[in-house]
């Protein structure tokens, strides 16, 4: 009679705690992204005397945690004691048609008292396993989202094409670099940004990427880092196909400077030989020489082996800048990639990182994504982008002479109030 009862209420647990449990790890992640959010952005909070509303928004979030967190407890509270009470219902069940059986004559005292202890003996291990079933279903919850992570596959792997049966190694390269009818968007559903880009760049030349927000100047460079896959055309470094090499032997060629330098915890000098770790500390000093950064460095508490805090709150962003490219440089990158490097710095930390790149581009192919046309006016080659075409291609001299939307992005930057500047002016003569 019982055991019908225990399987009906096990079925019913199961449903109900499996989306409870669910629920209570999503709103748990929601807390912890809250939480994270608000602590990076603290100061922008402060700035604008926000804190009691974002206080408000990260109660709310922190009630519905606890709201699932007591909706599936309280699952557990009645599926546990519901359990212990069919353990209850069967003794008294043989207590009952037991102690009826004696008092006919049926079964002796013992029968009975021994199918007691046998009732016992039964319930006992399925008490205990009702209540780490339980915990099963909190940690069924907990790692479907692991097992779903872990089964994703990659939307970059090594080889893709089906010609290409193993990858790769990407010998040493000279630095060519082909598109051919290149076209991307970052999903299925989504708009297409690049519209079939045709290029060519030869070994060590200085190529800039110049266009509005959104043209697509990026994308090429994380295209050419295959950080992404193109959706049709082809990217070709030395003639070679890169969905065909391993991204490891690529990447090794290639070196990126980004727009927000990122600097790991520990020391300075672990930064720069983060792409080489068995470089010694003479090749670090030579690379940050080389970046104009062997003289902060030195200015620091313990020099090269000053330690990183989190967030680099005790490098500037020029500093940190500098130690990117002293990290680019120590790797002794094939192809360089510069996107938008002296876009958060002032006008005298863009020297010494203008001057560092000078040094650091020679005999490079170098990518270089800019939006202040002034660092870009020696490139060997000027591309314009946009809407993810090609609209303009030349030198800095040539195209600001044409109509066209590098002289327009041109005179925006370097027009006020209906005068140019002349330093630009002379420069384009």
């Amino acid at each position: 009679i019982v055991l019908p009862l225990m399987a009906a209420l096990t079925t019913w647990f199961s449903r109900r705690a499996k989306g409870a449990f669910r629920e209570t790890r999503s709103t748990v992640a929601n807390v912890v992204g809250r939480l994270a959010e608000n602590i990076d952005g603290m100061r922008v909070i402060q700035a604008f005397a926000q804190e009691r509303a974002m206080e408000q928004k990260f109660q709310a979030v922190n009630r519905e945690n606890r709201d699932a967190h007591v909706a599936a407890m309280t699952l557990s509270f009645i599926f546990l004691p519901a359990i212990e009470f069919l353990g209850i219902l069967a003794t008294a069940i043989v207590l009952w048609f037991g102690g009826r059986a004696v008092t006919g004559g049926t079964v002796t005292l013992g029968v009975m008292v021994a199918f007691l202890a046998y009732v016992t003996r039964f319930f006992q291990p399925i008490q205990e396993l009702s209540q780490i079933y339980t915990m099963l279903q909190s940690a069924m919850a907990g790692g479907e989202k692991v097992l779903e992570l872990l089964a994703e596959p990659p939307e970059v792997d090594d080889p893709v094409l089906e010609e290409a049966a193993d990858a790769v190694e990407l010998p040493r390269v000279r630095g060519r670099i082909e598109f051919e009818g290149v076209r991307f968007r970052y999903r299925e559903d989504a708009p297409e940004v690049l519209h079939g880009i045709d290029l060519r760049i030869e070994p060590g030349q200085t190529v800039a990427f110049v266009g509005p927000t959104g043209a697509g100047k990026s994308t090429i460079s994380r295209l050419i880092q295959r950080f992404y896959d193109v959706d049709e055309g082809a990217i070709r470094i030395d003639g070679v196909d890169i969905r065909t090499v391993t991204q490891v032997s690529l990447r090794r060629q290639t070196g990126l400077v980004p727009q927000d330098p990122f600097l790991f915890s520990g020391t300075i000098a672990e930064n720069i030989r983060f792409g080489r770790p068995e470089a010694d500390l003479a090749a670090v000093k030579t690379a940050a020489r080389l970046a104009n950064a062997h003289d902060f460095i030195l200015g620091t508490p313990d020099g090269y082996e000053t330690r990183v805090l989190e967030g680099a709150a005790n490098i500037s962003v020029g500093q940190r800048q500098l130690i990117c490219i002293a990290r680019a440089a120590l790797v002794d990158p094939a192809i360089l990639i510069l996107d938008e490097a002296t876009a958060s710095v002032d006008s005298l930390t863009e020297m010494l990182i203008q001057s560092a790149l000078e040094k650091l581009l020679a005999g490079r192919t170098a990518i270089v994504i800019a939006h202040r046309l002034s660092t870009i006016r020696n490139a060997d080659r000027i591309v314009v982008i946009d809407d993810g075409r090609i609209v303009q291609e030349g030198r800095h001299e040539e195209l600001v002479e044409v109509e066209g939307l590098y002289r327009r992005l041109y005179d925006r930057q370097f027009s006020e109030n209906g005068k140019e500047d002349q330093i630009g002016r002379k420069g384009s003569q």
